[in-house]
């Protein structure tokens, strides 16, 4: 019995996993942009190396969030 028990928490763990991962945004790739790509205003340093590969400024990055897009 305790094999079964361990094999259905073994896959519950990995089903749980994988649900997890398809859930995560898509990480941003490549350097940050200087410039956001909505607003054209300048995107701070400080967002750039927290965030590498940013593409838009917290306010537009906030407003497509909203509207269902993903990171970048």
């Amino acid at each position: 019995m305790t094999d079964t028990v361990d094999r259905a928490t073994d896959y519950q763990d990995e089903w749980l996993a994988s649900r997890l991962a398809a859930a995560r945004p898509a990480a941003p790739v490549g350097p940050s942009l200087t410039i956001c790509i909505d607003c054209d205003d300048d995107i701070p340093e400080a967002r750039r190396a927290a965030v590498p590969g940013c593409t838009r400024c917290m306010p537009c990055e906030s407003d497509h969030r909203k509207r269902g897009g993903r990171n970048g």
